[in-house]
């Protein structure tokens, strides 16, 4: 199975919309850290090709981790509104908007309803399992 992520870069983020190839539902919506030149806990990663596997680590569990990932560890798919909620990892969502950041008090470039979405990943993906990703401008 393969996930395709197309983003949109901006000076404080990068949003994306999460899709299955070949499938016209579902679609997620994304946020990340902006395109920093790859710089760890940053900037979002680079566009290409990786492998996607079941992640259960300590502070975030039943995810997924994408590997092989040029100069960067640790970076996942995990559960955030904000591009502050990451240090680098993908946030996926329900529909991608603003809304006002309890640490910034501003509006700002965020997903919502992100657990709901990690749980409909689970099902359409068919959690723990591995899947491929391309991300694209």
């Amino acid at each position: 199975m393969r996930l395709i992520l197309k983003r949109t870069y901006f000076k404080d983020a990068t949003t994306g919309i999460l899709y299955m190839e070949d499938k016209d539902n579902p679609v997620w919506y994304t946020i990340e850290r902006p395109w920093l030149g790859n710089e760890v806990k940053k900037s979002c990663i680079p566009e290409g090709n990786y492998r996607v596997v079941p992640h259960n680590g300590t502070d975030f569990k039943d995810v997924w981790t994408i590997k092989d990932v040029p100069g960067r560890s640790a970076i996942l798919f995990h559960v955030g509104n904000w591009v502050d909620n990451s240090t680098g990892c993908i946030l996926p969502g329900l529909t991608s908007c603003y809304m006002r950041n309890p640490k910034s008090q501003l509006l700002e470039k965020a997903v919502s309803n992100s657990s709901q979405a990690i749980i409909q990943m689970k099902k359409e993906i068919g959690y723990p399992s591995d899947f491929e990703l391309t991300i694209k401008s």
